[in-house]
């Protein structure tokens, strides 16, 4: 199998779309198809985002392992309230990202005072 056959089962295996993983690892959504479709092949730094946001290895991604959790499920582990904020997230344009991200700080810093 392929890097981009690799990277779009492995997507469709977690139940994102196309443009998720995208806006997740800084690319467009046309670039991502690229991706997924052997157009184009990531460089490694975009490959390292794409393990990252597909929690696998990039190992697996290039096809040197066909295990896409070598190191466990418990290598990443996200609870369905973390799963929602990340959709909800993925969702929000970029000035609401910058605005929630500021709001969780002050809710940190405030946690941490109590």
């Amino acid at each position: 199998m392929a890097i981009g056959e690799r990277i779009a089962a492995r997507r469709e295996e977690l139940g994102l779309k196309q443009y998720q993983v995208a806006e997740r690892i800084g690319v467009t959504k046309t670039t991502m198809s690229k991706y997924e479709n052997n157009v184009n092949l990531p460089n490694s730094d975009i490959l390292a985002k794409l393990a990252a946001a597909l929690s696998t290895s990039a190992d697996y991604l290039c096809g040197i392992t066909d295990d896409p959790t070598p190191h466990g499920e418990s290598w990443v582990r996200l609870t369905d309230d973390d799963k929602a904020i990340f959709e909800a997230l993925s969702d929000l344009s970029r000035d609401n990202k910058v605005r929630l991200s500021e709001r969780a700080r002050m809710l940190l810093e405030e946690q941490k005072n109590r």
